[in-house]
């Protein structure tokens, strides 16, 4: 999962406790990304999602709709799609995606804070030293460098007593 820090997560939650008109969705859950035209004529994307029911990503869309607690959450989803199913349906990845409820009734991606989460994984992953470290790295190259060989103080530095390595 990349869904931001654990600190990310608890405040997320507890920003969201108790309101119905937000949550997160996981894409793995999720059915395949689906369109339908609104009222005005334009074609929106939109995903299925049950909190209750596993349900087949490519169930049709009857099976989603009759099956008890089954909503859509609307979007850019083609954005955001991981790749396509066999019938070249769009799916959207095995991560979190937040959704509020707008003033409509509609649930909608909530991409603010997707983007925002999104940027704070990626900076925090610089921070580690680059793409593919992991924090337990770093702080064994930092400890490396400051020690020399055998794992002894490196020469020249002072001791925590004040006192001075000198190697013969």
């Amino acid at each position: 999962m990349n869904s931001g820090t654990m600190s990310d997560r608890l405040r997320e939650a507890m920003e969201n406790k108790g309101r119905e008109d937000s949550g997160t969705l996981i894409g793995q859950f999720a059915s395949t990304v689906r369109r339908e035209q609104s009222d005005s004529g334009e074609m929106k994307e939109f995903v299925w999602v049950n909190k209750g029911e596993e349900l087949d990503m490519g169930a049709p869309d009857e099976e989603w709709q009759n099956t008890p607690g089954s909503f859509k959450v609307y979007g850019n989803w083609n954005e955001y799609a991981q790749g396509q199913d066999e019938e070249g349906n769009m799916f959207i990845p095995d991560e979190d995606f937040p959704y509020i409820k707008n003033s409509d009734g509609q649930y909608i991606l909530d991409e603010s804070t997707f983007e925002g989460r999104s940027r704070s994984d990626e900076m925090a992953k610089e921070d580690l030293g680059g793409q593919g470290e992991s924090p337990m790295q770093d702080l064994m190259e930092k400890l490396s460098q400051m020690r020399g060989q055998g794992g002894q103080p490196a020469p020249g530095r002072k001791m925590p007593g004040g006192g001075r390595i000198i190697r013969y």
